[in-house]
């Protein structure tokens, strides 16, 4: 009857210890996963698909930094579009990535992630030069705008 009660009690730490640290590992950043947002397009040149992916970061706000996508993963990143806040864990940044692969029989594959990072600085939170940015998951909701945006001006060139 000891040796039950010992066994419940072992097991309930167990327990214990196992949920503590899926939640510390999932508070440190962990767990935070890409999400991407795929879709077929037409099929278009490198350089037209280029300056509507620009034009639409422009549009939704993300400031772009390159002049085409990279050659060697067929991806585009923009720059960070921060949104500063005056109390710990509320302001944030975030950042676009437009990728594009070939897809079915005349049709591009559009993946696109709206990267997703936290302010934790508790003493200045409004001076971006102490910026304490740790990983937050992708903003889905903002990825799929951008989708939108880019496939709504593709399919006007039709």
């Amino acid at each position: 009857m000891i040796r039950a009660a010992l066994r419940h009690r072992f097991a309930a730490f167990a327990f214990a210890c196992t949920a503590a640290l899926v939640a510390g590992c999932s508070s440190l950043g962990m767990s935070h996963g890409e999400t991407w947002v795929s879709q077929e397009a037409p099929m278009v040149s490198e350089r037209v698909l280029w300056t509507v992916v620009e034009s639409s970061m422009i549009k939704q706000g993300f400031p772009v930094l390159a002049n085409e996508f990279d050659p060697k993963t067929n991806e585009a990143r923009s720059g960070w579009r921060v949104e500063l806040h005056p109390f710990k864990g509320h302001g944030y940044r975030e950042r676009a990535v437009v990728g594009y692969a070939l897809g079915s029989a005349g049709k591009l594959e559009l993946r696109v992630r709206v990267e997703h990072e936290v302010n934790e600085n508790l003493a200045k939170p409004l001076d971006l030069s102490l910026a304490n940015w740790e990983g937050a998951p992708d903003n889905a909701d903002k990825a799929e705008i951008l989708m939108q945006t880019i496939q709504s001006t593709l399919r006007s060139g039709d």
